[in-house]
């Protein structure tokens, strides 16, 4: 009895480790399958995740496409209307530079001036081109050519100011430039009259110097008051125009006016000759700045 008593316990104990060995695979199984459902929704959530993302990217490409899109549209609009500005200007500017010419050439007073200007300018050039014949018919060489050249520029940096202010105070814009040329006119004549006697050397030079220092006032008087001509002859709107036809006016009679002066003296003719002609050409000068009459530009 007590054998069969052990066997059931046996027995009993052996059903008990059957059951908890049971109870563990299923509780293994369990978790498995637990964890192959956690493995399948992480799965299927990065799944989907990525999904987003890329629906994301997508559209941000899309966004982006539609960015470079509108940019590149405004990008040409603003191209297309700059170039039409850009045409526009340049009409503008043509028909504004066409107007300045026509009126430039419809004022005569401004072209009058002009001549005037052109005439002080030819006399003055003379100063390196028909001085120094002079110069070397009295003494023989051009040595006394720069001491001459330095008198000019030693009457300029000292005399120009203070006789510009003294005619201001007392001489109008067009008796200054007038008064100018004939004080100019009057150097030429200078040596036109002393040129048949036929002075040599250190007295010889006498007429010459008469001449530069003419020259030179003659120059304090016209240049200042021709200057201030343009001014009250060309509105103001066009007084930068005014001023570069006035020296280009002035350098085409120099041009001119140059080689005239080489001609006339291939002619053979003496200096009292070539004097005299050239004394006539600020002459000229200020009776064209005579005829000039001024009135105050208006627009």
């Amino acid at each position: 009895g007590s054998d069969r008593v052990a066997g059931s316990d046996r027995v009993a104990g052996s059903d008990r480790v059957a059951g908890s060995d049971r109870v563990a695979g299923s509780d293994r199984v369990a978790g498995t399958g637990r964890a192959a459902g956690s493995d399948r929704a992480t799965t299927a959530d990065r799944v989907a995740g990525t999904g987003r993302a890329i629906s994301t990217g997508r559209a941000t490409s899309a966004t982006g496409s539609d960015r470079a899109t509108s940019t590149d549209r405004a990008t040409s609009a603003g191209r297309a209307a700059g170039t039409g500005r850009a045409a526009s200007d340049r009409r503008r500017v043509r028909r504004s530079e066409g107007g300045a010419w026509r009126a430039t050439f419809r004022n005569g007073p401004f072209l009058l001036l002009c001549l005037a200007h052109g005439t002080y300018l030819l006399a003055y050039n003379q100063l390196y081109l028909t001085l120094p014949e002079e110069v070397v018919r009295a003494t023989g060489s051009q040595t006394a050519l720069g001491w001459l050249f330095a008198l000019s520029s030693l009457l300029v940096v000292c005399a120009q100011l203070p006789v510009t202010r003294a005619v201001g105070e007392r001489l109008d814009h067009r008796a200054a430039l007038c008064g100018g040329l004939a004080v100019v006119a009057a150097g030429f004549l200078t040596v036109a009259a002393t040129a048949p006697l036929g002075l040599r050397g250190a007295v010889g030079l006498v007429p010459a110097a008469v001449y530069v220092l003419a020259l030179t006032f003659g120059q304090m008087l016209a240049v200042p008051a021709s200057r201030a001509l343009v001014t009250e002859l060309v509105p103001a709107e066009r007084l930068g125009f005014g001023m570069g036809v006035l020296s280009s006016f002035g350098g085409a009679v120099v041009l001119a006016g140059s080689s005239a002066t080489g001609a006339l003296f291939g002619t053979g003719l003496g200096p009292a000759a070539v004097w005299s002609v050239l004394a006539g050409v600020p002459l000229l000068g200020a009776v064209a700045g005579r005829a000039v009459r001024v009135r105050r530009a208006a627009g």
